[in-house]
């Protein structure tokens, strides 16, 4: 089970990035955006021990304000977690190589292109996604 269906992912994508919506995504794709999200240490703790995903959680306090109480129920998921999902879908939909050898160049026609890293949420994501995070010595991991 994924953190949305490929039709929310895709509606997402249309509501909150349209310059990237144009691009197909599928299921597989969803699969590595799980993939990448449930590797992170989050704030809080799962609803149900033995659920798939990382997300949905319960006790999730981010600046004094609990996000699983009052409109966000313990059994959804933020919009901003499921904004971020759809994004690393589309991050692997738009370059399949992404999880090749990061010290190999990648080529592109012509041009031969540099890899220096091997974070797939990107700074832009990460900061994005902090707040939900609990920092580790710098590893993440599912809980």
């Amino acid at each position: 089970m994924s953190y949305q269906t490929l039709s929310e992912a895709k509606a997402v994508l249309v509501e909150y990035r349209p310059d990237l919506s144009c691009h197909d995504i599928s299921d597989k794709h969803l699969v590595f955006a799980d993939s990448i999200l449930d590797q992170l240490q989050w704030v809080g703790k799962r609803v149900i021990s033995t659920q798939d995903n990382a997300w949905p959680r319960e006790a999730v306090l981010i600046d004094s304000f609990d996000w699983t109480m009052g409109y966000r129920s313990s059994d959804s998921t933020p919009i901003e977690i499921l904004r971020i999902h759809a994004e690393l879908a589309m991050r692997f939909a738009l370059d399949p190589n992404i999880l090749d050898d990061p010290t190999q160049p990648v080529k592109v026609g012509t041009i031969i292109i540099a890899r220096e890293s091997t974070d797939l949420l990107g700074t832009h994501l990460r900061s994005r996604i902090k707040p939900f995070l609990v920092r580790s010595g710098g590893l993440y991991k599912a809980n």
